[in-house]
């Protein structure tokens, strides 16, 4: 049964999304994860001796990522 349910376009339909906070650094940090490094406090040192700089809750987002 499909109770006459459509798909339509939505609000947000062909926008893209803005760069994250780890734009211009993934580089580094998916380097590290290809190489088995799963500690975000590594990853999270390598990634401010490359100039990155912003607060440790990117930890998190590292680490979501690594899944």
């Amino acid at each position: 049964m499909t109770h006459g349910f459509r798909a339509l376009p939505h609000g947000n339909s062909g926008r893209r999304a803005a760069p994250g906070v780890l734009a211009g650094h993934t580089g580094p940090a998916d380097d590290l994860l290809r190489k088995g490094v799963t500690n975000s406090q590594v990853v999270f040192e390598r990634l401010l001796g490359q100039g990155y700089a912003v607060s440790a809750t990117v930890k998190t987002t590292i680490l979501t990522n690594a899944q």
